[in-house]
């Protein structure tokens, strides 16, 4: 498994299952947190919340199965298992988020 940081909250994990190469984009970013999001294909995109630092799935070639809340997910033998909690920015202003574990 090979885990790279692309800014922000964003991350691609390349991993593999039985039979092939998988792709796991993680809260994918737009430009205007001043970072270029890379370009590049993926198996899997996961969301964590709906803020433009973490949800650009347009940034993302291909077709990948979306996750953007709690669960429990296998794709392609991958297991994805989403938890809720809750971001915290100061008292009065708290939004949901998803953390998610990975398995493959």
């Amino acid at each position: 498994m090979i885990i790279q940081w692309l800014g922000n909250a964003g991350f691609k994990i390349q991993t593999k299952n039985k039979v092939e190469d998988l792709v796991v984009t993680m809260d994918p970013f737009n430009d205007s947190s001043g970072i270029k999001m890379p370009k590049f294909q993926a198996d899997i995109l996961t969301m964590s919340c709906n803020k433009e630092l973490h949800n650009n799935a347009e940034a993302i070639r291909g077709e990948p199965f979306v996750i953007t809340s709690p669960g429990e997910y296998e794709i392609k033998g991958v297991f994805i298992y989403g938890i809720p909690t809750i971001i915290s920015y100061n008292k009065s202003q708290k939004e949901k988020s998803t953390i998610y574990k990975i398995i493959s």
